[in-house]
């Protein structure tokens, strides 16, 4: 169970995205119904509070009377519940909605305890509202992605519940809850941050973490079956350009690659340098790291930072600013889907190194009976066609503000275009990956009676349980698909010395 309260880490952000439930610190509950009554008397007060008694974007200049303000905040949700496409998966949704109880903890949104406690309970009762993943422009926050879950908060909009998807009034009294109705601010403070931005960025990053270990393993299989050398990863030699990064995958691959009988083998052969998509991949793979730490840093700040707008401060009462600005989110997924089409690059490099037997010295596409055979030809090509498409993903989204709300919000960061592109690169990402083990694999297998390290084979009758010795033509796809599912879930790695 994660605590919540307290600094909240990525990790924690993952296990609750990822099924656990959540609890809260002693006293926080208590202590944002104490300065919800700052609201009630403000609302009420003859000032101005843009989205309390205000219209919202373009309309803020008009009042709305008292009687009123209640409603403002129903319309708010529903009348924001205009986003379209396919839903987000549960572990987007669930990471949204405990990075948004983080940031009203805080207790600067001006929300009542029973907002926060709902959101909790639809979390631990797993009930996840269905929400669009397209209509977001990363300012004014994630209105339309957000708008769907607190439609369901208030019984209305969809939400799936035990393997069926509800309307939200229903999804609510089948877990034992019940929808509330919102009080001034609170249909603004549930809306107005960057949650959805910030889960893609999270759940990302931990979806990267584990493909960064993964690319290391790939890459050494790599070097083995094209018979590389790892002189190029001495420390003595790594120590000179002192990158964290590049020398931790260059540590990763002289332990994959420690014993290796095909690595003794050819140690006085004629070859004086290895090409680039082998010698220098603590350079590529190393770098992509670097771009993995910085950002890190930026959504552990952001999951923990105040997001909406406007903001209760004490003894100033209500400001407006701009924290709700996903820009420095929208830079950061874009610089990491940069990083991960370069491992999708540099690997599909290998593959095609693997395949090319005037390259590798092995058979042709890596098969026994070349002609009447394919053999693995085609998984280049498909490793080709993804690679193209993450070059295309990486178009900065960040570049392509448009104006919003009748030029009132007349600069977005388009974060959430950021953040989708970022995780379909990653998915791309998996399935190259898993390529170029099969291949890999395969071409170690050709070098036989010589055997490759204790580590690589190990790796290689894991993955034989899915992916055998492929000796005639038959289907590929499932067996792509089926190792993209084993590096999804880590179980390659168990054990092994890869960090």
């Amino acid at each position: 169970m994660v605590r919540l309260g307290r600094t909240l880490t990525i990790e924690d952000v993952v296990r609750v995205a990822r099924g656990e439930a959540v609890s809260f610190g002693r006293g926080t509950l208590e202590r944002l119904d104490q300065i919800y009554q700052e609201v009630t008397r403000l609302a009420s007060g003859p000032d101005p509070i843009y989205g309390v008694n205000t219209g919202f974007g373009s309309l803020a200049r008009i009042r709305i009377p008292e009687k009123k303000i209640a409603t403002l905040q129903q319309n708010l949700i529903e009348s924001h519940c205009a986003g379209v496409g396919r839903p987000l998966s549960t572990e987007i949704v669930r990471a949204a909605m405990v990075i948004r109880i983080n940031t009203l903890l805080r207790g600067y949104s001006g929300v009542r305890s029973v907002v926060v406690k709902l959101l909790a309970g639809m979390l631990n009762r797993k009930i996840h509202p269905i929400v669009p993943a397209q209509g977001s422009v990363g300012a004014s926050g994630d209105l339309a992605p957000t708008a769907a879950i607190g439609a369901v908060m208030i019984g209305k909009g969809k939400a799936e519940y035990q393997g069926r998807i509800y309307p939200g009034r229903i999804a609510l009294k089948k877990a034992g809850l019940r929808p509330i109705r919102l009080g001034p601010k609170e249909g603004l403070a549930l809306l107005n941050g960057t949650q959805f931005m910030a889960a893609l960025g999270t759940i990302g990053l931990a979806r990267l973490e584990n493909l960064l270990r993964h690319s290391d393993l790939a890459g050494a299989i790599s070097i083995d079956g094209l018979r590389g050398t790892d002189r190029c990863f001495d420390p003595k030699l790594t120590g000179l350009r002192p990158y964290p990064g590049m020398i931790q995958v260059a540590r990763n691959l002289r332990q994959i690659l420690k014993g290796s009988q095909i690595l003794r083998s050819h140690r006085r052969c004629g070859k004086v340098q290895d090409p680039y998509s082998l010698r220098c991949i603590p350079q590529v793979h190393g770098s992509v790291r670097e771009a993995y730490r910085f950002a890190k840093g930026i959504f552990e700040r952001e999951i923990n930072s105040v997001t909406d707008n406007p903001v209760l401060i004490p003894e100033k009462g209500f400001l407006s600013g701009g924290h709700f600005h996903g820009q420095p989110l929208a830079y950061t997924l874009d610089f990491l889907t940069i990083g991960v089409s370069h491992l999708a690059s540099i690997s599909e490099r290998r593959i095609a190194r693997l395949l090319d037997h005037n390259l590798s010295g092995l058979p042709p596409n890596l098969t026994e009976n070349p002609g009447l055979n394919s053999g693995l030809m085609i998984l280049q090509l498909t490793a080709a066609a993804l690679t193209a498409e993450n070059r295309t993903l990486s178009h900065p989204a960040s570049v392509e503000s448009i104006p919003t709300s009748a030029n009132q919000e007349d600069f977005v960061s388009m974060g959430m275009n950021s953040g989708l592109k970022f995780l379909d690169a990653l998915i791309n990402l998996r399935r190259i990956l898993a390529i170029e083990i099969i291949c890999g694999l395969q071409a170690i297998e050709f070098l036989r009676p010589l055997t490759s390290s204790p580590v690589i084979e190990r790796v290689r009758r894991r993955v034989r349980r899915k992916v055998p010795f492929i000796r005639k033509d038959r289907e590929l796809t499932s067996y792509v698909e089926s190792l993209a599912t084993v590096i999804e879930s880590g179980q390659l790695l168990k054990g092994l010395p890869i960090k």
